[in-house]
């Protein structure tokens, strides 16, 4: 008879098992068929993998709400929940739209290997795992494989000396990230004898009275305090928080621009989860430690963001520090210890990666000249004139992303404020709060080129998304305003 672990269990082993199916399909049907056919027959079976995955685990989150506590699998490695698997849905959802909105790109810069397919769904099984880890070792070992993928599909474009740079430059970062991680996770298990966070919170319970408020452990304190702080820069470099994201423009900027796309919403979500459940559910008896370090270095990435995208004009530029700000945002959240710092993280999250997919889901069917998407603000000069239609959605995830009402990302900045308020951290809110409205300077460029600044000639060539396209960035724009009614149930 099969049990709720059972069942998560089984469901968590077939993505790896249909993850070969649909490579081995790829690569031998690659041997008889011509490659532009291969491509688009795997790209239909992704994408019908992935609505399957979307309708089964719809029903399961359904189930898991009634589900009182954590369901572990495989021996108490992965541990799942109504929070968490919300999050594998979330991820899910983003691997559809990322492959729908992906296609005219990939068919345009012939990116047909068949590696591809098994990259990518790495990404995403890495993603899973991350999500769900219960130890440092499956923490660990997730982590990276979720990022040795994205080393290669970084670089795909392999004759650029750009991307084969950023991907090189990525590549070297992260190794120093993840020993980072490893050496952290080391000096917390040396302190406290444990892997598994279920027994590391019992642990810090019990120790945090006794031995944590002795003098003579000086030296166990000293390595329990490094572990943690390591384990925060380590989450900070895959998030690209400051001062530790200057490996994001040079990867913005070198990978192809549907790579882009997957390093500005998959890693960003599972990363982020793993961040707000260690640290807000294990290691929360030490908050008042850990609170002012991301306090901290959250006013430092929505500084640095904020200035590094008014220097540049290039739109990955752009996409890259305002990632940076963003993810300051999220990491304000959390400092500020309010009643409901996890809901306001969690709703910004969600905010930022639609408002992303928004963003991408028009840019990506921008043809400049000969170039796929534009690659500067300044081109986008006369889009209006063209498309009316879509310089309206492109608009809204801007205005989005600078948080102007009434759109959701005005009600998420909103939130960290009044969170940040409600502990009484005025002076700081105020900061953020004049920080915000600066930042939506560099937002508000791409509004005036479009509609407002006067052009001879419309450099501009539009090519019509298909209905599935257009439809995807229909709901993705509803989904912008309606998450901005959620102001009225938290």
């Amino acid at each position: 008879m099969f049990t709720i672990s059972n069942i998560i269990g089984v469901n968590f082993s077939l993505f790896p098992f249909f993850t070969l199916v649909l490579f081995f399909f790829s690569l031998f049907s690659a041997k008889y068929f011509f490659t532009v056919i291969c491509f688009k027959q795997t790209r239909r079976l992704m994408l019908l993998f992935f609505i399957s995955c979307c309708f089964l685990d719809s029903n399961l989150l359904v189930y898991l709400y009634n589900v009182q506590g954590d369901v572990h699998v495989f021996f108490g490695a992965f541990r799942v929940n109504f929070f968490l698997f919300f999050f594998k849905l979330l991820i899910e959802i983003t691997a559809l739209v990322i492959l729908i909105l992906t296609y005219a790109y990939d068919l345009y810069f012939k990116l047909y290997a068949p590696e591809i397919v098994l990259l990518f769904l790495s990404v995403i099984f890495g993603a899973f795992s991350l999500v769900f880890a219960n130890g440092f070792l499956s923490a660990y070992l997730a982590l990276e494989l979720q990022t040795i993928p994205l080393y290669v599909l970084a670089s795909l474009f392999r004759l650029s000396k750009k991307s084969v740079e950023s991907g090189l430059k990525y590549f070297i970062l992260n190794v120093f990230s993840s020993s980072v991680f490893l050496y952290s996770s080391a000096l917390i298990y040396y302190v406290s004898g444990v892997f598994n966070f279920g027994e590391l919170v019992i642990f810090l319970n019990l120790a945090s009275g006794t031995v944590f408020k002795n003098s003579v452990n000086y030296f166990q304190i000293y390595c329990f305090y490094t572990g943690l702080v390591g384990l925060c820069v380590s989450l900070f470099f895959k998030l690209s928080a400051a001062p530790f994201h200057f490996w994001t423009p040079e990867i913005y900027e070198g990978a192809p621009a549907s790579i882009v796309f997957i390093f500005s919403t998959i890693p960003k979500l599972s990363v982020s989860v793993f961040l707000i459940s260690l640290f807000t559910l294990t290691f929360f008896a030490f908050s008042s430690f850990w609170s002012i370090v991301f306090s901290f270095f959250g006013v430092i990435s929505i500084i640095i963001g904020m200035f590094g995208a008014f220097y540049y004009s290039k739109i990955t530029k752009i996409l890259a520090f305002g990632a940076t700000a963003h993810v300051g945002y999220i990491l304000l959240a959390l400092g500020s210890l309010s009643t409901s710092s996890i809901k306001i993280a969690v709703f910004y999250l969600v905010v930022y990666v639609v408002t992303s997919m928004l963003f991408f889901a028009v840019w990506l069917n921008v043809m400049f000249g000969k170039n796929m998407i534009c690659n500067y603000v300044d081109d986008l000069v006369g889009f209006s004139k063209v498309s009316m239609v879509n310089t309206v959605l492109l608009s809204i995830a801007v205005f989005s992303f600078a948080g102007i009402p009434p759109f959701a990302g005005f009600i998420a900045k909103l939130f960290v404020i009044q969170g940040l308020s409600s502990v009484y951290f005025v002076n700081l809110a105020l900061l953020v709060l004049i920080l915000s409205a600066v930042s939506a300077v560099y937002y508000l460029r791409f509004i005036k080129i479009m509609f407002f600044s006067p052009s001879s000639s419309i450099p501009v060539i539009f090519s019509l998304p298909t209905q599935c396209v257009l439809f995807v960035e229909f709901c993705l724009a509803g989904l912008v305003i309606l998450l901005a009614l959620v102001f009225f149930f938290i």
